[in-house]
């Protein structure tokens, strides 16, 4: 059998404001895509310069963006969550240089650079993988897909594949990491002559999230087959961390960054509480409560190694509480019950980890030395000039007479 190299996607709970990204993943010609483009985000003024790859970058993303793609019936899917980004620094031959896997397709290996002064990433246009309409068809010769940046010129959306999509980092909330822009990524099809005959996804309005830590539950009957099992999981990408008593939680249940909740710890009794909390789901204001209405939700602690590629020597912890439900007290009705609910923490839940992903400024850290090229220089080799000057967490320009 011809390998399919594209990846179906769960589907999201209906009772969020989120689409999922289109199901089946498919081309879609150039005359089905809706030419209204979605109102920009303007990329943000507030660029952080990066100073450490391995705790401000590398790790991984939860994808939010408006999509155009239109569905079955012809409609957009709009705004969607992808579930995850990775980006790492495998092979990289200079310093920024990094790897981005499962951006919208299982497959595709993409490359990209951090320019780490400027705070900004770049992923240059490149071929992504195959698509086969039937895998069973010998005789389908494929379609190329092609990570591009995309242009919307006089009303349509145009590859551009001989530039990079641009974005720029900065700190969400004054601690996570996110990538914001209001350049247009895409997936571009071309068949064996080079012509391009559609799209596989276009992305607007895209914000990158840098989590710390996942989580899984069962939400329903997502496949429609009539049972509620391991089928039905769903797993994202969440920021969870800890200051030892309590720790708190970007994007449980996908409700976004905005939104996080906090849960009680108690360590030496192992357990863990969800107590009077607000969550906002699509909208709608719930709290979460036990299955006979409770605002105590009790878990339990449990110290194991989950995350299998983790780079932490520390402990993980997780976070077990069986059934949660999110329950609309205005209009007295359970919104959704969440099952096997399971918070996957990258750090020990007992000791403080809170300030995981900030940079601590260390004003005794020694001196780095750059020239305007990037090229690092020893600071007892220093000529007159100008010079960027990186110590700790701070760089700035200094001027050598």
């Amino acid at each position: 059998m011809k390998k399919l190299y594209i990846s179906a996607l769960a589907v999201i709970l209906a009772v969020t404001s989120a689409a999922a990204s289109p199901i089946g993943k498919r081309v879609i010609g150039n005359n089905l895509i809706s030419a209204a483009k979605a109102p920009a985000k303007a990329a943000s003024p507030n660029a952080m310069t990066i100073t450490d790859l391995e705790t401000q970058v590398k790790g991984r993303y939860a994808l939010e963006y408006y999509s155009p793609i239109p569905d079955e019936n012809g409609i957009p899917f709009g705004n969607c969550y992808e579930q995850p980004m990775i980006v790492e620094d495998y092979f990289a031959e200079k310093e920024g240089d990094v790897n981005i896997g499962y951006l919208f397709l299982l497959n595709a290996i993409l490359k990209g650079h951090v320019d780490m002064e400027a705070g900004t990433i770049t992923i240059p246009s490149r071929f992504a993988t195959v698509y086969y309409e039937d895998p069973d068809d010998y005789n389908d010769p494929g379609l190329d897909i092609y990570f591009t940046a995309v242009d919307f010129v006089d009303g349509k959306y145009r590859p551009n594949l001989e530039r990079p999509f641009t974005g720029t980092f900065e700190l969400h909330d004054g601690k996570i990491t996110k990538i914001v822009t209001d350049d247009i990524w895409g997936y571009a099809a071309y068949d064996t002559g080079g012509a391009q005959v559609g799209w596989m996804e276009i992305a607007l309005n895209s914000r990158f999230y840098l989590g710390h830590g996942e989580m899984e539950y069962w939400p329903g009957d997502i496949n429609g087959d009539g049972i509620v099992n391991d089928d039905d999981k769903e797993q994202t990408v969440v920021h969870a961390v800890s200051d030892g008593k309590t720790a708190t939680v970007y994007n449980a249940f996908r409700s976004g960054w905005d939104n996080p909740i906090t849960i009680a710890i108690d360590d030496a009794a192992k357990k863990a509480a969800i107590k009077d909390q607000s969550i906002m789901l699509g909208g709608v204001n719930a709290t979460l409560t036990t299955k006979a209405l409770e605002s105590t939700v009790n878990g339990l602690i449990r110290d194991v190694s989950w995350d299998i590629d983790k780079r932490d020597p520390v402990a993980n912890s997780v976070l077990d509480f069986g059934l949660i439900v999110a329950h609309d007290k205005a209009a007295s009705k359970d919104l959704v019950k969440f099952d096997n609910v399971r918070f996957f923490f990258k750090e020990n839940v007992a000791e403080d980890n809170s300030g995981v992903a900030e940079i601590i400024t260390d004003d005794n850290t020694p001196a780095e030395y750059y020239n305007l090229n990037g090229l690092r220089i020893d600071s007892a080799n220093l000529v007159p000039g100008i010079y960027i000057v990186r110590q700790g967490a701070k760089t700035s320009k200094t001027i050598v007479r």
